[in-house]
Formats: structure tokens, C-alpha cells, sequence
């Protein structure tokens, strides 16, 4: 069973806990690993235990496996909100600019497209993995999706809000 799952059940018990008793401010910024010992639900010594002492041991933050909570553990309600406000930002502009420029340009629309899918997938992965969208430092692990957000910024800022018109991509 653990080999289906990766131990991820044990470590989402462990989280839930952790975020019942500090759900307001959290654990502090990647100070889940020092709370995770006290809110274990597992004896010292058993499969379960093993499993996640050498996770724990492993990585420095990013205990949840999971974007979302992550920031929640770590950060309370405020972490929460970023970690939604975050995909939600990002698939409102890009919405906006794909409605835009849908009947104007095929190229630019093709690749707001396709800048928007890859979005998509990096928040459902965020529901699978911790990194990769928002993290403490861990720049090389959150780099593409950041470039994505730039050029949905830049292309929001040229097009919706300076109205320039929408320029001719030629690949």
C-alpha cells in the first residue's frame, strides 16, 4: 500500500494536525519540520514513523507535498490565500488577454494558449508537489512557471491596459 500512495497518506495526517491547532497563523515560515514531531499520530519506532523521519531528514521545507499546503501549514490563512490568489491571478489574465487577442492574432493566441495550459498543469501538479510555483529560495524549481507569469504580465500590460495594438508574431 505504501508504494501506491509514497507515505503521502502519513504525511497529510501529520499536516492536518499541525493546521488544527495553528490554523490562523501557522507553523511559521518552514517551521513545519520542527512542529511535525509534535503532532505526529504514529508511535516513535514504527514503519510509519521511519518513513517520515527520513523524509523529514531529507528536504529542509516543503514537508506537505502539497503547494497549497504548504503555504497553509506554514503560513496560516494568509498562506492559504496567496496560494489561491496566486493560480487565480495567473488564469484571469491570461483568460483575458486569450479572449483579446482570439480573433486577431493565431500565433499569439496559440501561445497564450498553451502558456495557460502549461499554468494549468504546474497548479494541478501543486496539488501533488510542494515546489515549483512558490517557494522559500528554491529559485531553479520555480523559474519556468515565473517566466510564464512575466510574459502573461508583459502581454497584459501592453494589450489590455496600455491598448497597444496587438503585434504580429511570426514564427
Amino acid at each position: 500500500m505504501e508504494q501506491i500512495s509514497t507515505g503521502r497518506d502519513y504525511i497529510f495526517q501529520t499536516v492536518v494536525n499541525i493546521i488544527s491547532d495553528n490554523p490562523i497563523i501557522g507553523a511559521g515560515p518552514a517551521a513545519t519540520k520542527l512542529e511535525i514531531y509534535n503532532y505526529l499520530p504514529y508511535m516513535l519506532g514504527s514503519p510509519e514513523e521511519y518513513f517520515l523521519s527520513r523524509h523529514i531528514n531529507s528536504i529542509g521545507f516543503g514537508q506537505a507535498h502539497n503547494f497549497y499546503l504548504f503555504l497553509y501549514t506554514d503560513l496560516g490563512i494568509l498562506g492559504l490565500l496567496v496560494s489561491l490568489l496566486i493560480p487565480f491571478t495567473f488564469l484571469n489574465l491570461s483568460h483575458q488577454l486569450i479572449k483579446e487577442v482570439k480573433e486577431k492574432n493565431i500565433t499569439l493566441f496559440s501561445l497564450l494558449v498553451g502558456i495557460q495550459a502549461s499554468g494549468i498543469a504546474l497548479f494541478i501538479r501543486g496539488v501533488f508537489e510542494w515546489a515549483g510555483i512558490f517557494s522559500y529560495g528554491t529559485l531553479t524549481l520555480d523559474l519556468p512557471f515565473w517566466w510564464l507569469f512575466i510574459i502573461v504580465g508583459f502581454l497584459y500590460l501592453k494589450i489590455i491596459i496600455n491598448k497597444h495594438p496587438i503585434p504580429l508574431l511570426r514564427l
